[in-house]
């Protein structure tokens, strides 16, 4: 099954080098810190992603960046995670073609999971619907990575960060709010490529 590594780094300084830019071109910055990245893969399936991990090709690729620039920064517990699906394979403006992504992690407790995934494709169409001709994608961290928790990951493309922050506001925001009940704790984050 095909998914999409999430993968969060952290650069070793608050600036971020042409070197490790052009080394990782997927790569997107973190707009509430700029030293902070993430980037997203997609794989035909976990293990492919393992074996890739495992090349030489990789290693020495990797090895070099994690050794001269990056770390790997841990949200939570995790660093890097897989998504069921392909996240960023959309209708309408590609998600990585928007000028700001919000990357929101939801964990729920397994047994809210059903609950969550009724409530989203409840509400699904009120965020989708502010975000206008950019995309939402969505998808379950990988049952083998998730721990106590399921988590869903959201996905939306902005206009810019006070257009995403403007979505509070709306008229439908109380009931796309209401996912929050399922939700033990959440994390989200934006991410722009004007950075790098």
């Amino acid at each position: 099954m095909p998914v999409t590594e999430l993968a969060f780094l952290q650069a070793k300084s608050a600036t971020i080098d042409k070197v490790l830019v052009d080394s990782t071109k997927d790569a997107i910055a973190q707009v509430e810190d700029q030293s902070k990245l993430l980037i997203a893969t997609k794989w035909d399936s976990v293990v492919a992603h393992v074996q890739w991990m495992q090349s030489e090709e990789n290693k020495s690729s990797m090895g070099k960046l994690m050794g001269e620039f990056l770390t790997m920064e841990a949200l939570g517990e995790f660093a890097m995670l897989h998504v069921e699906g392909e996240l960023f394979g959309s209708t309408g403006i590609n998600l990585l073609d928007s000028p700001v992504l919000n990357v929101e992690r939801l964990f729920a407790d397994g047994e809210k999971k059903e609950a969550l995934i009724g409530k989203f494709s409840e509400v699904r169409g009120i965020l989708e619907e502010f975000a206008s001709q950019y995309a939402v994608s969505s998808g379950w961290r990988e049952a083998a990575e998730a721990e106590e928790q399921e988590e869903l990951v959201v996905i939306s493309g902005w206009e810019s960060v006070e257009k995403h922050n403007e979505f509070a506001q709306v008229p439908g925001f109380a009931k796309y709010n209401e996912i929050t009940q399922l939700v033990a704790k959440a994390d989200a984050k934006h991410y722009n490529k004007r950075f790098l």
